[in-house]
């Protein structure tokens, strides 16, 4: 998510991304040079990452990468954050048997969970958020400031329903 200042206006209907490019990045300089990508970087914020990809012959390089370090490389592939890996699982048990075992109960279709970035609190994949300081698990906002992506559903909590949105998720405990 790019900073407040090239956020759309009511009405606006150009993204972001759009209005950055079209209107910020070229008040910055050329990309060439690397002065001038420390202070887009600085301007971006420390965890907002972008490439910029180009086929303008005027540029050295077809594409610049913008705070590489706070993604990952893995196999000669860059990866703005962790969404690649698979999701954790819970693991209760060492032995073979007891996997099976807890197969046979379900232990192994529980919810995945993660550590928050945010206040480091163990939470849930299932809602976006983390259940102790309420921040967004993509961005790092606070759940009112999250400009993020989220599907709309009549019942976020149908996975502990079973998808019946017409039965309490308490039904089910």
């Amino acid at each position: 998510m790019l900073p407040a200042i090239v956020q759309p206006a009511k009405k606006d209907p150009r993204s972001d991304t759009r209005i950055a490019a079209e209107v910020f990045l070229p008040a910055f300089g050329p990309l060439h040079r690397r002065g001038v990508r420390l202070r887009l970087q600085r301007w971006m914020g420390k965890y907002n990452k972008m490439v910029i990809l180009t086929v303008d012959r005027r540029f050295r390089e077809h594409a610049y990468l913008l705070n590489e370090a706070a993604g990952t490389w893995d196999g000669g592939i860059w990866y703005s954050n962790d969404g690649y890996l698979p999701a954790p699982g819970y693991h209760f048990y060492d032995d073979w048997w007891a996997e099976e075992l807890a197969s046979r109960h379900g232990m192994d279709r529980m919810p995945a969970v993660d550590t928050c970035a945010n206040c480091c609190a163990l939470t849930s994949f299932a809602d976006g958020y983390c259940h102790t300081c309420g921040c967004c698990l993509d961005c790092r906002q606070p759940r009112e400031e999250c400009l993020c992506y989220t599907p709309s559903a009549p019942n976020r909590t149908a996975w502990l329903t079973g998808g019946d949105p017409d039965r309490p998720a308490s039904a089910r405990w």
